[in-house]
């Protein structure tokens, strides 16, 4: 007789730290698989290899509404050579609309345009609350991948990004670091999603992450566990 395991059950059972949710920080069981950043943000949903994170029912539904947010606004502008569907802009269009109206209504009341026939949209508290959250839960996520550790319920993060408009501002250390080459079955989507990384491969207790999803937007984060670089959990 054979027996077929299915692949959540062979991820989450392939070495012990998979068994644990790599963002309660509380030691809770992982019951599924997260893929971060979310599968919506890329294109027919073929996110990178080597994204799949041990995760709780409770932390895995945390950010779903957030998420929907994020897969509109990476879209916002991308590579001319490599352009966002319309199809699956005008879907997560239609979803924050429906499900997210604080965000659809700042979103509105923002619209305009700009130079070259573009145009803009308005980003306000609603939609900066859903980014931050979202970021946090990519913070833990990416250290967990780079060190395999979980970040504990006191340690500190810190967070924060940019839009197309205030590119200007990003510091220019942001992409320093060791970049990544991302693929799906062996397609480069770097077109899609940038990914750096800057790790002290002998202290998991730090990490810096910059990841930037085609030209909409750029997101710095940073994990301390013990506060000696981030004096308190902030996220801005």
């Amino acid at each position: 007789m054979e027996l077929r395991v299915n692949r959540k059950t062979k991820f989450l059972q392939l070495n012990t730290v998979r068994t644990v949710c790599c963002f309660c920080g509380e030691g809770t069981p992982s019951e599924e698989i997260d893929h971060l950043p979310s599968r919506a943000c890329f294109d027919n949903r073929q996110f990178p290899d080597c994204f799949e994170f041990p995760t709780c029912k409770v932390c895995n539904e945390s950010t779903k509404g957030e998420e929907r947010v994020i897969a509109l606004l990476s879209r916002v502008d991308s590579n001319p050579e490599a352009p966002a569907k319309p199809d699956e802009i005008g879907r997560y269009m239609a979803g924050v609309a429906n499900n997210n109206q604080n965000v659809f209504g700042e979103m509105a009341q923002g619209y305009g345009r700009v130079k070259d026939g573009h145009g803009s949209v308005g980003l306000g508290n609603a939609t900066d609350r859903a980014f931050i959250s979202v970021l946090r839960r990519w913070a833990k996520a990416f250290h967990y991948r780079e060190t395999g550790a979980i970040v504990p319920t006191n340690g500190r993060i810190c967070v924060t990004y940019f839009s197309n408009a205030n590119a200007m501002q990003i510091p220019s250390g942001a992409i320093d670091g060791r970049v990544h080459e991302l693929t799906r079955n062996r397609n480069n989507i770097g077109d899609q999603f940038s990914y750096i990384i800057r790790i002290d491969p002998n202290c998991s207790a730090l990490g810096y992450y910059t990841v930037a999803f085609r030209r909409s937007f750029l997101a710095i984060m940073m994990i301390d566990f013990h506060g000696a670089v981030i004096l308190e959990d902030q996220s801005n």
